[in-house]
Order: structure tokens, then sequence, then C-alpha cells
């Protein structure tokens, strides 16, 4: 199973209610792509790839503080995840 964040996995976070009522969304009217697509915020980690959920984790969690709150992460990773054993 290789991990990438994909658009589809974006946009099935901009509707989850973790990120609809986080403070990115309500607050600064962030979208998912604005925070995490390839023009994003934190696009370094768009091109990468990982081989387990935990190694997704270690990467998205190096911003832990800088306003993404786990619960976000943990989303996003499983929506990576579902969309993985899709493909």
């Amino acid at each position: 199973m290789i991990l990438k964040i994909t658009l589809t996995s974006l946009a099935k976070l901009s509707n989850e209610l973790v990120w609809l009522e986080s403070s990115l969304h309500t607050r600064f009217g962030f979208t998912t792509e604005d925070v995490y697509g390839p023009d994003g915020k934190l696009n370094w980690l768009w091109p990468l790839r990982w081989k387990s959920a935990d190694a997704m984790r270690t990467d998205l969690f190096t911003n832990m503080g800088g306003g993404v709150p786990i619960d976000i992460i943990n989303t996003l990773i499983d929506n990576c995840e579902q969309e993985s054993l899709i493909s």
C-alpha cells in the first residue's frame, strides 16, 4: 500500500465535520487545498509517498503546533488509506 495526498482525499476531507468545524475553515476560510494541495501552505507534502499510515503521520505531525489539529491530520490519513485500497 502506498499512501499519498490527492485531490480526492482533500475533497473528502473538506466535507468532514472535523474540517468544517475547524478554525482553519471557519475563522481563516482556508480550503483543504489551501493547506495540503500542490500550491498550499504545506505543499512540500504533496509529492511525498508513504508505505504506512505511521510514516505519513510522522511527516504530517511536523506541523503540529502550526495550526493543523491532530483530528484533521488523522482524518486525512484515513481518507488516503481508504483511497489507496480502492486504487
